[in-house]
């Protein structure tokens, strides 16, 4: 049994899960293309990491959500021929 902590943690995880699968052909399939699509899979797949939400996602995963999130998600970015 997974305490309150925990279950908090695997519902974040497989939330984060989701939304990567999610945010790869929904762009497509909203009809957005060129440099525009990797913007859309960026915020699709890292959603509220402004202002507040970088804090408390930092504070709940730690090194390995800023790794993702400026790895991953600029090559999102970048790879549809967006600028930065």
């Amino acid at each position: 049994m997974l305490n309150q902590g925990e279950e908090v943690l695997a519902l974040s995880v497989v939330f984060y899960l989701i939304a990567f699968l999610v945010a790869w052909p929904l762009p497509r399939m909203l009809g957005v293309n060129g440099p525009r699509s990797g913007t859309y899979r960026y915020l699709l797949a890292f959603p509220n990491i402004g202002f507040i939400g970088n804090p408390v996602i930092r504070a709940i995963f730690g090194l390995l959500f800023i790794l993702l999130a400026f790895t991953v998600g600029i090559r999102m970015l970048k790879r549809t021929g967006g600028t930065l």
